[in-house]
């Protein structure tokens, strides 16, 4: 066997490995990653006729897990609420409650911060922060998610109507599990995960009355006691600024910018899901076209450093 032979083998040997390693790494981050659950990803407009009593029906994910509880437990973990308004015709203090289940007589409802102006908007909070947390059926699937325009006094759809609506956003709600980091979506024009309901779909056992939230002048979530006459109990929610920080489960903004990134919201079609790999998990072949493998391009400094020991070995053994 040449000399030249002998080194290619012991190469490619290395490379073997190399590659390997850096696949188990892909697999490992890609499985972390996708611990969260992106709830919704949908971009709509609330006005009078597009919504029932500022109500707008969002259907939940096909993907999304049968039981929220387990084998991952979401239901204890921290909401991810992004926002991207287009359009809003006034400077008010505007949020969206979000009902999960709005649909059944167990329903609860997180809300966003309030905000004033069109562009970028984060919110995060706890799951259990959340109104009637515990009337929902975390060990189910969700039924329908209900969106809703409020102001300050809580009033659906605003006070007046022509200060809230009709306003444009994209809207994308991120559960993340205690111990999980959480992976922003991709900032784009349009949402494209979740399915919109039709128009003026049910809106079910008084969820018009929603979460019957009056805010508290904090500029956290939604918060406050429930109104007379909605049915349930009177007792006050949690105020909305006892929400997690983003530094309670990971950067609530920014991107990936090595290893697997991705808004990890599920849906291949979408350049925010999946695993997309933004630096590292490469390896490329040959591209001068002469038929000789080369010098593989591999992943990581790990990898960069066994190639260049075989290197050395394979010089060593030139001069013996």
């Amino acid at each position: 066997m040449s000399q030249f032979e002998g080194k290619k083998r012991r190469f490619c040997r290395v490379a073997a490995v190399c590659f390997s390693t850096s696949a188990m790494l892909c697999l490992v981050a890609g499985a972390a990653q996708a611990q969260q659950i992106v709830a919704f990803d949908v971009t709509y407009t609330a006005s009078t006729t597009t919504t029932k009593d500022a109500h707008f029906d969002v259907k939940p994910r096909a993907d999304q897990p049968a039981d929220w509880t387990s084998p991952i437990n979401y239901s204890t973990g921290t909401v991810y609420i992004h926002q991207e308004v287009t359009s809003k015709p006034s400077a008010q203090d505007t949020m969206v409650d979000i009902c999960f289940d709005g649909d059944l007589e167990g329903y609860g409802c997180i809300g966003t911060d309030f905000y004033t102006t069109t562009g970028a908007h984060e919110t995060v909070e706890k799951m259990s922060t959340m109104w009637q947390y515990n009337k929902v059926a975390w060990n189910k699937k969700r039924t329908l998610f209900q969106l809703i325009v409020k102001d300050r006094g809580n009033h659906n759809g605003g006070l007046p109507v022509s200060d809230f609506m009709p306003t444009t956003m994209r809207i994308v709600l991120t559960v993340v599990p205690t111990g999980g980091t959480y992976v922003p979506p991709a900032s784009s024009t349009g949402g494209d995960g979740g399915v919109v309901a039709d128009a003026g779909g049910g809106i079910g056992l008084d969820a018009a009355a929603d979460a019957g939230m009056a805010a508290t002048g904090g500029s956290g979530g939604s918060a406050g006691a429930m109104p007379s006459g909605s049915g349930g109990s009177s007792s006050p929610t949690p105020s909305g600024s006892g929400g997690a920080s983003a530094a309670d489960a990971g950067p609530p903004t920014g991107s990936s910018t090595g290893g697997v990134s991705g808004a990890g919201n599920g849906d291949p079609s979408s350049t925010s899901g999946g695993s997309t790999s933004s630096g590292g998990c490469v390896l490329a072949g040959d591209s001068s076209g002469s038929g000789d493998p080369g010098l593989p391009t591999l992943a990581g400094s790990a990898a960069v450093a066994l190639a260049l020991a075989a290197r050395r070995r394979a010089r060593s053994a030139d001069r013996r």
